[in-house]
């Protein structure tokens, strides 16, 4: 049984340890008298930027 558990310790170290790190990001709303402003921000060099604005009273939906 002491074996067992010591594989099983060992193998969720190794695991815990082995993984990719994970880059954040840092996403953000406002309210600019009324209508949302969102913002994201990549916390990591990425090339070039982009800027979208989307025109009032148009509906979008996102498909995953």
């Amino acid at each position: 049984m002491k074996k067992l558990m010591l594989r099983l310790l060992f193998t969720v170290l190794g695991v815990c340890f082995l993984t990719a790190q994970a880059l954040p990001c840092t996403t953000f709303m406002l309210d600019n008298n009324g209508s949302p402003l969102v913002g994201k921000n990549f916390d990591w060099h990425e090339g070039e930027g982009l800027v979208m604005v989307n025109k009032r009273n148009v509906e979008k939906t996102g498909i995953i």
